[in-house]
């Protein structure tokens, strides 16, 4: 698969390239398929001459949108170090193979230590958007008028002329005898 002229020559030169790729298999696998899938890329990578220093499976979780008609998938990413060929090759794998969905492969400065955010808080995203959106406050309807037809901006325009008249106001709109 390799040469070993590339692989003497690769090595020798110092350390290898980290990388961090997360795949996405298709919704009908089980999981003791998916660690399958987990296992075969992994045998690629060391054939090439890299190491998987972490493997982590996400579970089924919901797709953002459907891919081929899948809309759950099981997420795997890897923590990979390994010279570039090896990963070129197992990403032409994912490419032919019908069990994957997608894939992404990020080269990185130095990996991680610990556990990703998907294993330490799976809900805190989901937990973290909801609050997000409720500090936001009750919204407007769309096609609803505000005021019977007057500005929305109504009670603000005449708090503000009142703390001008009040002499409250840090500025008096209007003035020019400064």
């Amino acid at each position: 698969m390799f040469s070993p002229l590339y692989v003497l020559l690769y090595f020798s030169g110092g350390c290898m390239p980290f990388y961090e790729h997360v795949f996405i298999g298709r919704q009908d696998l089980s999981e003791a398929q998916a660690r399958g899938l987990m296992r075969d890329f992994a045998e690629i990578l060391s054939s090439g001459g890299g190491e998987l220093v972490r493997e982590e499976y996400w579970g089924a979780r919901a797709l953002a949108y459907p891919i081929r008609k899948n809309r759950r998938g099981h997420y795997v990413m890897f923590h990979i170090n390994s010279p570039h060929v090896a990963v070129a090759e197992m990403e032409r794998k994912m490419r032919i193979s019908s069990d994957i969905l997608r894939f992404l492969t990020f080269k990185v400065e130095s990996l991680s230590d610990g556990d990703s955010i998907m294993i330490r808080d799976p809900a805190g995203y989901t937990n973290r958007r909801r609050d997000i959106v409720a500090s936001r406050g009750q919204r407007p309807r769309a096609g609803v008028r505000h005021g019977g037809g007057a500005s929305h901006f109504a009670a603000r325009d005449a708090a503000v002329a009142d703390d001008v008249h009040a002499g409250t106001g840090s500025e008096v709109v209007g003035d020019s005898s400064a």
